[in-house]
């Protein structure tokens, strides 16, 4: 069972990756960027600190890391974790990552989730959500590279979390058009896997049973679907992770039938 200080955590990454920015808004085109060394405290003051740290100038203006920076940063980012110390620094680490907008940074945050490392040690899952939601951010992230969130999100070898494999698919879908009809061929399957996420742990996963291994606490992963799963509905209801069985079925068939997803 996951524990309290891992739902504080991700709630925290949430909130520090959302920042300034609207949670369906790629990134605009910004000005030229300034070479920045990593900030003095980064990996040893506390979540508070840092935090605050992060929403302040210049770290919420367009930057590019040192070449020493983002060494450190990609090494940290890509450790095991094996204490929660450690994940919380490789938490950070990826949130300064995910501020240097160079393309090159997009495959340095895409091999973290590659790592498809399962969430033994406390805090992996953070940090690989941090990078998923990082990389559905860049409008500039090239086809490949957007082929692989969707691989690690329904491929034939998926991510092994499914909080991971959500936001892999919510980063996958993030650029495009929902307003389209009918929907890309490439988006259905990963549009039915969010709904079939929506069905765990209710009589309706028996005709539409999950590929992943079962979870005590699933409204995270089922809330975040739903978000996504919004910005495709003409006039969605809120979805609420917490309602009956037959709330949140009736919700996951409004939303199939009207995104055409039926069998």
């Amino acid at each position: 069972m996951r524990t309290k200080s891992w739902w504080v955590r991700t709630s925290l990454v949430a909130a520090l990756l959302v920042g300034c920015q609207s949670e369906t808004t790629l990134e605009p085109t910004a000005p030229p960027a300034q070479i920045r060394e990593l900030p003095a405290g980064w990996d040893s003051g506390d979540t508070g600190a840092f935090e605050a740290l992060i929403h302040q100038p210049p770290w919420t203006e367009p930057l590019e890391w040192s070449e020493p920076a983002r060494s450190v940063l990609f090494e940290t980012t890509l450790e095991d974790l094996a204490t929660p110390r450690s994940a919380e620094l490789a938490v950070r680490a990826a949130l300064l990552m995910a501020l240097d907008k160079r393309p090159s940074t997009a495959p340095a945050l895409l091999a973290r989730l590659e790592r498809r490392l399962p969430a033994q040690a406390r805090g992996r899952a953070a940090v690989d959500i941090v990078c998923a939601r990082a990389l559905g951010r860049r409008a500039e992230l090239e086809p490949a590279l957007r082929g692989n969130l969707r691989a690690l999100a329904i491929g034939p070898y998926p991510h092994p979390e499914l909080d991971v494999r959500v936001e892999c698919a919510r980063a996958y879908l993030e650029p495009m058009d929902k307003t389209l009809r009918p929907i890309a061929l490439s988006a259905r399957p990963v549009l039915r896997f969010l709904v079939r996420v929506l069905r765990a742990e209710t009589p309706a996963e028996r005709n539409d049973p999950p590929d992943w291994k079962r979870v005590e606490t699933i409204a995270w992963p089922k809330t975040r679907a739903a978000d996504a799963l919004v910005q495709w509905l003409a006039d969605p209801a809120p979805y609420t992770a917490d309602a009956s069985w037959g709330d949140q079925n009736r919700w996951a068939e409004r939303a199939l039938h009207e995104l055409g997803l039926e069998p």
